[in-house]
């Protein structure tokens, strides 16, 4: 009876072990469902979005994440990235952001361009992806 007690726990000791071993490699295959895709770029940074975040709702809302990349004038190698879960209306070329860097905001409105380079290029390329589909 012992002995059987033993090899279960060995199995288990085993199988948590196994688990420990090859989490990183099941976190690092969900990395590869990421595409950072180039929208432009100025002397400012670049704007990325990701491909595969796509999702069209209902109404034909977009739903995507993008990335904005600051130049850093000190040549610097901190990570000054800001990530945007953004809704876009093509129909109407507007945008809200539903989250900035992961805070979720309170009330995301609906929003022109307003000229800024970078959002007019991510909604110019994200609804032109959707329309060459």
């Amino acid at each position: 009876m012992k002995a059987f007690i033993f090899h279960k726990i060995s199995a288990v000791i085993l199988s948590i072990v196994l688990v420990i071993l090859f989490c990183p490699l099941t976190v690092k295959s969900l990395d590869s469902s990421i595409d950072w895709q180039e929208i432009t770029s100025t002397k400012d940074g670049k704007q990325l979005w990701d491909k595969q975040s796509i999702k069209i709702d209902k109404g034909g809302i977009l739903n995507i994440k993008s990335e904005f990349i600051p130049k850093s004038p000190l040549q610097s190698t901190d990570n000054l990235s800001i990530v945007y879960d953004m809704r876009i209306d093509c129909k109407n070329r507007l945008f809200q952001d539903t989250s900035v860097n992961g805070q979720i905001g309170n009330n995301p409105i609906w929003l022109p361009d307003g000229g800024d380079i970078f959002i007019k290029a991510t909604i110019d390329k994200v609804c032109s992806s959707i329309s060459n589909n």
